[in-house]
């Protein structure tokens, strides 16, 4: 209850609450100085998820070049001279060195090297490694930032409730398998192909839920750029078609690496200068790899970015100039409270403070 006394100052009485209960009570407060408060301040921010997602893809092809360049220039000569020792043993298993670009572990199981095949060996891997959390927390940040970007645009009835649903489901899976691609490093591919290469799988699978959803909201959003003239839905419906194939195809193969460390004779080809399963390769890397890029880059010049408010409640005030703030005891003696804790004894009787 409240009162106050001759003087104009209001005091506030809390009834003790009961041994009882064996409850901790601690009320919290702030002393505010009147010309310092600012109740109203907020903190705001813009930022577009697709200038992210721009930079995601920037951070995975210098992760590339950097891996290309280092296998160039300095795994491989490692892995012509061989061993020191002479001896046989991973990844010289015959005793000898060998050109990682003829003679690489994953040429003898895919019969052609891909992109991972420029971190398989020393010291790229380390070096690679390190580079990677660039490009893992880019991607979960932008899924983050673009599920936000979704849930917005559905509370405002832009995107049905069907894509938001299918977004929610795919969320969660797209934060773990981005996540999960580190594993990469962790398996050693001329020990055991299967460990790397399921990294690489749960990768190419969040990428496709990435892009294939990103154009889904445009599709949904009904965003028109001026380049296509009108005619954006004809282009999305045939990137989601063309991209769902290629993917559902580069996917089996990689399961099948992964399940069976090995690959099917069709996708090997005959020992020509480009085999089938290479060509799946580089098609699944447009579609996923560089196309998005141009895609986030254009949407992050063009869309409104997310405007984001950052506020708190205040604890109360207790500002000694109008307010004294007291607190009832169990003998019923009123006493001033300055963040006073009540902690009732075992049995029930008296009080402690602290």
């Amino acid at each position: 209850m409240s009162t106050s006394d001759s003087n104009g100052v209001r005091l506030e009485l809390k009834p003790h609450r009961p041994s009882a209960f064996r409850r901790l009570s601690l009320d919290v407060y702030q002393t505010v100085d009147r010309k310092d408060n600012k109740n109203d301040a907020k903190l705001e921010f813009k930022f577009n998820p697709e200038t992210i997602r721009f930079m995601t893809y920037v951070f995975f092809w210098t992760m590339c070049i950097l891996a290309i360049i280092i296998t160039k220039y300095v795994a491989r000569p490692i892995l012509l001279a061989g061993p020191m020792d002479g001896k046989s043993c991973p990844p010289f298993e015959t005793g000898e060195g060998f050109d990682i670009y003829e003679d690489s572990h994953l040429i003898r199981i895919f019969g052609f090297n891909n992109i991972c095949s420029n971190w398989d060996y020393s010291p790229s891997r380390e070096i690679i490694a390190a580079y990677f959390p660039l490009f893992e927390y880019s991607l979960v940040l932008y899924i983050l930032a673009d599920f936000l970007n979704v849930a917005i645009h559905h509370k405002k009835g832009l995107v049905s409730t069907r894509y938001y649903t299918a977004f929610k489901i795919c969320f969660p899976f797209m934060i773990i398998f981005s996540a999960r691609f580190r594993l990469i490093f962790v398996g050693i591919a001329y020990i055991n192909v299967s460990a790397p290469t399921f990294g690489f799988l749960l990768l190419q699978i969040a990428l496709v839920m990435v892009a294939c959803l990103n154009v889904w909201f445009i599709i949904e959003a009904k965003i028109e750029y001026h380049i296509f003239r009108g005619h954006i839905k004809v282009f999305a419906y045939t990137y989601l078609v063309c991209n769902l194939c290629i993917s559902a195809i580069k996917i089996y193969l990689t399961a099948l690496v992964v399940t069976t460390a090995g690959y099917p004779s069709w996708a090997k080809g005959d020992g020509g200068s480009v085999a089938p399963g290479q060509i799946i390769d580089y098609t699944w890397m447009v579609f996923n790899a560089i196309l998005p890029l141009i895609f986030s880059f254009v949407r992050s010049r063009s869309e409104n970015p997310l405007k984001v408010t950052i506020d708190l409640q205040a604890l109360p005030s207790n500002n000694s100039e109008n307010c004294i703030e007291l607190v009832e005891n169990e003998e019923g003696q009123i006493v001033e409270e300055a963040a006073v804790m009540f902690i009732p004894r075992e049995g029930g009787g008296g009080d402690g403070r602290s």
